[in-house]
């Protein structure tokens, strides 16, 4: 994850390679994140996001991946 400030509203922007799986899978996983960070949006800080999405995330499910994506934000220091 990524982040800079320097808006006034929360941006995010996701980068999901084919290392994570076909295009279902890619596009499943950006429509989770896209959920996850929604419900949060009031929480984070305004600024631009980048979610990267590297091997293996095909393989979580919601909540392996609303785990993965608290850490992030914890280690990034923005939750």
């Amino acid at each position: 994850m990524s982040y800079v400030s320097g808006s006034t509203e929360v941006s995010v922007a996701f980068a999901t390679g084919k290392t994570v799986g076909n295009a279902v899978v890619r596009n499943l996983i950006r429509r989770r994140l896209r959920d996850l960070l929604t419900q949060q949006a009031s929480t984070l800080p305004t600024g631009f996001y980048l979610i990267r999405s590297g091997n293996g995330t095909g393989n979580l499910s919601y909540d392996e991946l609303r785990t993965h994506l608290d850490a992030a934000l914890h280690r990034a220091g923005l939750h």
